[in-house]
């Protein structure tokens, strides 16, 4: 991969922002308002980033959890069941608004005021999270604009896309000018002061870098379809080594609850679930079907029909049994009934924090990179650590009988590191980001383009996992599933149609197209 040197983007960045500023200077020196500063300091920045971050994937995870599988909409065949999109329309287009406009100038600020208060960490997170958008935001639509990105100036109103290779470059680049800014001591460095400002870490920068670390990891693993020129599993395992240590690193953005206006997106106060039915997949994951025993998560994220059986809906049919009884999959994840019947949500659906990356994932990344290497012994032991850790994510302890049993099977865990299959790690994988990881599962999906088989044993790397028939997708997907989400309506297709026809994201089927980063 080419490199970016460590500070080149954060200086063309600082120097694109000092030309801004410079032009308007006179302007806010005479037009300021002392109630309303032009020149906010960066800890009133980072904890609305922080909180936008959450609420905007999960506003977007509406829809990309149909794609993933995670969930479906009650009736079924709804667009996004059904791999298409929304015409005319800014549905499944938060995560564009949130890294364009709620991060945005606002993140590029922090780390100017971050830059001229000599303040470090708040520079090194800043770059960390602008890394974390640009990768969710390329990951999600494909091509994105980077370069004119930000430009504040008021005569340009077309704005050219780049392509995927050079996004992936500016995220390792960013990811290396924030290490290298977390890193240091000098200047006015304080966890105090940070801890202002960071809702998540409060201000702990070892877990910042950690952070970090594991967004290296997480972009290089979604390149495993690329050659060696991109790809490199012995960088994945290095990073995941570096990043989390445990559940307690784990970025959690925290919500108080007390109203819709601070409340998790996935959580009963906000009530966005009440219409999606957990998938069969996921059910078939969790009840045996697959491990050849029942999860004892199952019980944790799951739920039940009013008969006491889990069961799952389909993208095309919905929950095909609702009629068996008036109380059956109405309550989903514990959303579904108004938060005034006193119902606290379940697992992530919850008012408790929104997961943007843990230490389960990152072991689960490790372990399908030891794959890949042919290291065996490794990936077994990743593997183990990500299934214990989520287990111990969702509550339970690992001493539980249950968890005992199940850990003991070696339908699940086996003895023998020569007989870890990619389908157990992704699988696995599957279930600890269920709810909540709706960009990295699409990337794991799409790199093994659904249904794929594992090429070293022929198994489906995704057990079970369906599509829609060819004849039932959305009616512009020329029966093939979604790769790519379509850039937002409203700043797009109503403003920028030039660039758009440039990438063909004028084509009705421009969803469709497969992305680069899961191309060999």
């Amino acid at each position: 991969m080419k490199k970016l040197g460590t500070y080149t983007f954060g200086l063309l960045l600082l120097l694109s922002l000092s030309v801004s500023f410079s032009g308007c200077k006179k302007y806010l020196d005479i037009n300021s308002d002392p109630s309303n500063p032009d020149n906010v300091e960066a800890a009133l920045w980072l904890a609305p980033i922080l909180s936008k971050m959450a609420v905007d994937v999960g506003f977007d995870g509406r829809y990309l959890g149909c794609y993933d599988n995670f969930f479906h909409y009650y009736a079924g065949s709804s667009n996004a069941d059904l791999y298409g999109y929304y015409p005319a329309s800014d549905a499944m287009g938060q995560i564009w608004r949130m890294v364009y406009f709620d991060m945005g100038l606002n993140l590029s600020r922090m780390i100017e005021n971050g830059m001229q208060a000599q303040q470090w960490d708040y520079v090194g997170v800043g770059y960390a999270l602008r890394a974390w958008g640009w990768l969710t935001a390329t990951d999600y639509h494909g091509p994105i604009i980077i370069k004119e990105a930000f430009i504040e100036d008021p005569n340009k109103s077309e704005y050219d896309y780049d392509d995927q290779s050079y996004a992936y470059q500016t995220v390792f680049a960013l990811c290396d000018s924030a290490l290298a800014y977390l890193n240091r001591t000098d200047g006015g460095v304080s966890q105090t002061n940070l801890a202002r400002g960071d809702l998540v870490y409060k201000g702990d920068r070892t877990k910042w870098i950690k952070f970090v670390y594991g967004l290296k990891a997480r972009a290089m693993q979604t390149l495993s379809n690329k050659s060696t020129q991109y790809y490199n599993p012995d960088s994945v395992i290095a990073w995941v080594n570096q990043s989390f240590a445990s559940n307690a690193d784990n970025m959690l953005v925290p919500f108080n609850g007390n109203s819709s206006a601070d409340a998790n997106f996935l959580g009963p106060t906000r009530n966005n679930f009440s219409i999606y039915r957990q998938s069969q997949f996921i059910v078939n994951l969790m009840n045996g079907t697959v491990f050849g025993q029942s999860d004892p998560r199952m019980p944790v994220m799951l739920v039940t029909d009013a008969a006491g059986v889990y069961r799952g809906a389909d993208a095309v049919l919905g929950d095909t049994a609702r009629s068996v009884t008036s109380r059956a999959l109405l309550n989903p994840y514990g959303l579904s009934r108004s938060p005034q019947h006193g119902d606290p949500g379940k697992y992530v659906f919850s008012e408790g924090p929104f997961p943007i990356m843990t230490y389960a994932e990152l072991q689960f990344c490790k372990a399908e990179a030891a794959y890949k290497k042919g290291d065996m012994a490794t990936a077994l032991a990743a593997y183990q650590n990500g299934i214990k850790a989520h287990i111990q994510f969702c509550g339970l302890k690992l001493t539980d009988p249950a968890v005992v049993s199940y850990l003991g099977n070696s339908q699940v865990i086996p003895t023998d590191p020569s007989q870890l299959t990619l389908s157990m790690i992704m699988c696995q994988k599957f279930i600890a980001l269920w709810g909540f990881g709706f960009v990295e599962v699409w990337n794991d999906l799409r790199k093994y383009h659904y249904t794929d088989n594992d090429p070293k044993t022929g198994q489906q790397v995704f057990t079970g996992f369906t599509l829609p028939l060819p004849s039932q997708m959305f009616v512009d997907n020329n029966g093939k599933p979604a790769y790519r989400v379509r850039p937002r309506y409203n700043s797009e297709y109503v403003w920028n149609m030039n660039a758009l026809k440039k990438i063909g994201a004028d084509q009705p089927d421009y969803h469709t197209l497969e992305c680069w980063f899961s191309q060999p």
